[in-house]
């Protein structure tokens, strides 16, 4: 690809201003047609030959598990891999997903484009920082992480409000999504609640070249991907702060 600049790659057309007022009011919002469609599409398709890493809890300490590895398994293997997944929900939050640090993809022969990396490079440009200075209000917004998630079947994040056991300053929660034709039933939804254990106040469905912002804290999960689901839930995720940190697209953090 040549597009590499933030002016090639943002939606020249978007117009911030309608969404912070949403994002004041309700503490979340989603911005679509963030990139340009044909960006957008090189992004998908990068996304679509990356060599995922399957990430999850056990003992409460974050592991990992390659593809390659996770195909070579035995199938008792895999079924004792998912008793052990499911049982570590039973002890409180938990996730199950496929993570990718965008970094990785430097050079990468399936990435050829170098697609990822002119996605790297925008997000953290002052570009993209400002989308959040404006929408949230939060001026101070200075620095941004990111990772690539890939959900699929039996894929999920227990609800969790982004501050427990982490001593950064996160400001507001992204999900630039790359998801098609996801059906609601299929599950993997961004879900809100009012409280710990409380009710089910907002629900986004996978969105494909659509920005969701959400403010930190707030209770939020991705509701359980069905068996039956079909397709890939894409998307890359992080969180703007308000001071530097060096937790870039750090896989052990929670991410939608």
């Amino acid at each position: 690809m040549t597009s590499s600049t933030a002016t090639e790659i943002l939606n020249s057309e978007l117009d911030l201003v309608p969404y912070r007022a949403e994002f004041e009011r309700l503490g979340r919002v989603r911005i679509p047609n963030i990139l340009k469609p044909e960006f957008a599409e090189e992004v998908y398709a990068a996304l679509q030959k990356a060599p995922w890493t399957s990430i999850f809890q056990l003992n409460g300490q974050t592991a990992s598990v390659t593809s390659q590895d996770l195909a070579a398994g035995s199938r008792e293997d895999l079924v004792k891999l998912r008793k052990q997944i499911f049982t570590e929900t039973l002890k409180g939050f938990q996730y199950s997903y496929m993570s990718l640090k965008l970094k990785d993809a430097n050079d990468a022969a399936w990435d050829n484009n170098q697609v990822l990396p002119a996605l790297a490079a925008f997000l953290n440009s002052d570009e993209c920082l400002n989308i959040g200075r404006t929408v949230s209000g939060s001026e101070n917004i200075c620095s941004l992480t990111a990772q690539a998630t890939h959900y699929t079947r039996e894929s999920f994040l227990c609800a969790h409000d982004d501050v427990a056991d982490h001593k950064d300053n996160r400001l507001v929660a992204y999900v630039l999504g790359f998801t098609k034709d996801w059906a609601s039933d299929w599950g993997g939804l961004l879900q809100f609640f009012d409280r710990e254990g409380g009710e089910v106040v907002d629900s986004f469905l996978p969105t494909f070249n659509g920005l969701t912002l959400f403010r930190v804290p707030q209770w939020h999960s991705v509701s359980f991907v069905t068996p039956f689901a079909r397709g890939s839930r894409l998307s890359v995720t992080g969180w703007y702060y308000g001071e530097e940190t060096e937790n870039s697209d750090d896989p052990a953090s929670a991410s939608v």
